[in-house]
């Protein structure tokens, strides 16, 4: 039974344009670059959204399968609640219907949900690696998804584990000028190798350990076996936390970044269910680089908002000092390194490699 933490629309302050019909019962982000677009009508992204504080609700859910969607994407049984919950001063029923109506993308590509019970919007959900939510954190969305593909700005359809800042674990070789250093050995001021800017200083290095419940915990983490990504590639196991990304194999037209947990179609690479707990390496640099990992690339960390929610608050306050040393804050701390693809868009990709490999096997 999957239960979902849900900050309910009095502990946001919304911007001031959205009407309460809005939001209780809009049903995309009313992006500009969706087809389903509508001028007159306030759009949900291109504007700042600011949590109050308090613990979130628990939506106890019952589904059919692993996946949060929206029911135009639901391809079982509808998501119901499990049991009776107060939202905004409501009370929902057990039976009533749940969903993950649309989404809201941050220009990190962190992703949010607005989550309709009943045929109402009732609040937010965030990543599950969203630990620690203070007062006055601000998610400012760029971007949109929907379950209707033509709702979304990137005409993605929505759908998400029940599961879910790019992390190494301590284990994971990272190279640099001096040889592959194991990332729980990494200290601020460490040079490392970087993909674009050849042996740069690490700003800030900090770990957090995650116990996991059970075995669909979706912070557990993703293993890549020798030659996962292509001959030698990686030429060691390696682990990452689930939302970090790499960059792809045989990718035209130039590097493309995907999340190690879109890419678990591919041969020898899976989840680590067998793992009980790990401590998660963060590694931030100057600006957003790729980094060599026993030859396969992978990203530093970048701070956007919802990473740094992640962060205990002694964590986030020794990143900002560090970033304040280059005159820089996470508000202003530069574009990705490489465009990056959706979970899905990964998946999608690493299917189709996945079946190219099996035909050529068959024949």
């Amino acid at each position: 039974m999957p239960i979902v933490a849900i900050y309910e629309w009095d502990r946001v302050n919304l911007p001031g344009h959205l009407t309460q019909s809005n939001i209780l019962y809009d049903m995309d982000a009313n992006h500009p670059n969706a087809q389903y677009y509508d001028p007159a009508q306030p759009t949900w992204t291109g504007h700042t959204y600011t949590y109050q504080g308090g613990a979130p609700a628990q939506l106890h859910i019952t589904d059919d399968d692993p996946y949060f969607e929206d029911g135009y994407t639901e391809t079982g049984a509808a998501q119901v609640l499990n049991q009776d919950v107060v939202l905004n001063g409501k009370t929902y029923s057990a039976g009533d219907v749940v969903q993950a109506e649309f989404s809201l993308v941050d220009a990190a590509g962190v992703e949010v949900w607005v989550i309709r019970i009943g045929g109402e919007n009732v609040g937010f959900s965030v990543p599950s690696w969203v630990t620690s939510f203070p007062p006055g954190s601000t998610f400012h969305p760029v971007e949109s998804r929907d379950g209707d593909p033509a709702g979304s700005s990137d005409n993605t359809s929505i759908s998400e584990l029940y599961a879910n800042v790019a992390c190494f674990t301590v284990d994971c070789p990272v190279a640099t000028p001096f040889g592959a250093v194991p990332a729980g050995k990494l200290r601020t001021g460490d040079r490392v190798s970087t993909l674009d800017h050849g042996p740069q200083p690490i700003l800030w290095a900090g770990r957090s350990r995650a116990d996991f419940r059970g075995r669909e915990d979706g912070r557990r983490p993703i293993r890549f076996e020798p030659g996962a990504l292509g001959p030698g590639t990686p030429s060691v196991p390696v682990d990452l936390s689930p939302q970090h990304r790499v960059v792809m194999p045989d990718t035209a037209g130039g590097m493309t970044f995907a999340p190690a947990c879109g890419l678990l179609p591919l041969r020898g690479v899976r989840v680590r269910h067998g793992c009980a707990a790990t401590v998660y390496v963060h590694v931030l640099m100057p600006r957003h680089e790729i980094l060599d990992c026993a030859g396969m690339r992978a990203e530093s960390l970048y701070p956007g908002p919802m990473a740094l929610t992640a962060l205990s608050p002694s964590a986030r306050a020794g990143l900002r000092r560090a970033l304040q040393v280059y005159g820089q804050t996470p508000e202003t701390y530069g574009d990705l390194a490489c465009p990056s693809l959706s979970r899905r868009e990964a998946a999608d990709w690493a299917r189709k490699q996945r079946q190219v490999a099996d035909c050529r096997e068959h024949h």
